[in-house]
C-alpha cells in the first residue's frame, strides 16, 4: 500500500527506517530494514534507546510504498512474584507490606501472581484508505519499503 508514512533512509548503516500508524493513529509502529538481505545480528548491535530515538527523529512525511507480510503472533507469560519483584514492584508482591486497600477496602490484598498476554495481528488490508492524499504531489515518486527479507 502507498500512503505518507514517516521515513528515514539511514545511509551510514545501509537501512530503512518506517514508521506506520496504528489504531487511528493513536499509537505507532516502527519497522527497521536493511538494505539488502543479510542475518539481523549487525542491526541488533545498532539497536539502542539512543539509536532507536535518533532514528525516530529524523523520520519525514513522505510517500511510501510499503508491502508487509501477514503476520499473526500471540504471547503470554506468567510473572511469578520473584519476576516482579524483580521488575521493581517488591511491596505489592509482599503480603506484609502490600497497602491495596483502595482496590479492595481490605488490607490483605496483595499480587500474588500477574499473567500478561497480548497479540499482534497485521493483514494486507492496512489503515482505512485516505483518499485525500491521492493525486497531489505528496504521493508521487514513493520511496519503497518491501519487507521481502528479515526486518524488525
Amino acid at each position: 500500500r502507498t500512503g505518507l508514512y514517516g521515513f528515514y533512509e539511514d545511509t551510514q548503516n545501509k537501512l530503512f527506517v518506517v514508521s506506520m500508524p496504528l489504531a487511528h493513529k493513536k499509537s505507532s509502529m516502527i519497522f527497521i530494514m536493511p538494505y539488502h538481505v543479510e542475518p539481523l545480528e549487525r542491526l541488533e548491535k545498532l539497536l539502542t534507546r539512543q539509536q532507536l530515538d535518533t532514528w525516530v527523529s529524523k523520520l519525514e512525511e513522505r510517500a511510501v510504498a510499503i508491502s508487509l507480510p501477514k503476520v499473526s503472533m500471540e504471547v503470554s507469560h506468567d510473572l511469578q512474584q520473584k519476576h516482579l519483584a524483580e521488575l521493581g514492584l517488591t511491596e505489592a508482591v509482599d503480603k506484609s507490606k502490600a497497602d491495596l486497600s483502595n482496590i479492595s477496602g481490605k488490607k490483605d490484598l496483595y499480587l500474588a501472581n500477574v499473567f500478561h498476554a497480548s497479540a499482534l495481528e497485521w493483514d494486507t488490508e492496512g489503515n482505512p484508505f485516505d483518499a485525500s492524499i491521492y493525486g497531489s504531489e505528496k504521493i508521487r515518486n514513493p520511496k519503497l519499503f518491501y519487507a521481502d527479507h528479515p526486518f524488525f
